[in-house]
């Protein structure tokens, strides 16, 4: 943008990063004092390195939106579960039963399995909204 460029040179004028010079001849010898002074760089200016930019995120699609939208219930059905588990493994004839005991501490372990899946599928679905 040529305005901004404009711009951008009168700062740094104001700023002291420019000399103005009304013909060449005041040019050249301003180059001349400042290469043989060494104040004058001739290195190009460097830009600061620009963060490569992230792809966008795939947005929601209406299987995803809808998955959303019942997450709340679908977890809230996943932890019903696994308390109702953890209430049968009290209950005598499984508690004194050593393979009723242990299928339905197996059941408990991947229904927790569950609900730790079903929030982490919520929060990337949030992360993607």
């Amino acid at each position: 943008n040529p305005t901004r460029a404009r711009l951008e040179e009168a700062v740094a004028a104001l700023e002291g990063g420019h000399q103005f010079v009304s013909d060449y001849s005041q040019w050249e010898a301003l180059q001349a004092d400042n290469s043989s002074s060494g104040d004058y760089a001739a290195e190009p200016e460097t830009k600061p390195a620009l963060k490569p930019e992230e792809p966008p995120k795939p947005r929601l699609n209406a299987a995803e939106r809808k998955e959303l939208t019942n997450m709340e219930t679908t977890i809230h059905a996943a932890e019903e579960e696994v308390t109702r588990l953890e209430a049968r493994m009290l209950l005598p004839e499984v508690a004194t039963n050593p393979l009723a005991l242990a299928e339905c501490w197996e059941q408990v372990g991947a229904a927790k399995e569950r609900v730790a899946e079903l929030y982490s599928r919520w929060e990337e679905l949030e992360g993607r909204r």
